[in-house]
């Protein structure tokens, strides 16, 4: 059974670009990336990471993460685009 991750997952990588759309960019970014600035991270696991863009984020701020999604459907899209480019 199709749940419509598979068939809309590069279309939802388009639209959230790397900084997400307005929730994760003006919402759950920037508490995030607070609490990440303290410094006390130097691991995390992002549970239902989609194609990961939270983890660059995460990456990029210093942190080891691990992914864990229950769809592969964004992931496949994901590495796709970035092998043309």
């Amino acid at each position: 059974m199709d749940n419509g991750w598979e068939t809309s997952a590069q279309a939802w990588i388009e639209s959230q670009r790397e900084r997400g759309d307005w929730g994760r960019e003006h919402v759950l970014d920037p508490v995030m990336l607070e609490r990440i600035g303290r410094g006390r991270f130097g691991n995390a696991l992002d549970v239902g990471c989609g194609e990961g863009r939270f983890c660059r984020v995460l990456k990029a701020a210093g942190v080891s993460s691990d992914r864990h999604r229950a769809d592969d459907g964004l992931a496949r899209h994901r590495e796709a685009a970035r092998s043309v480019r």
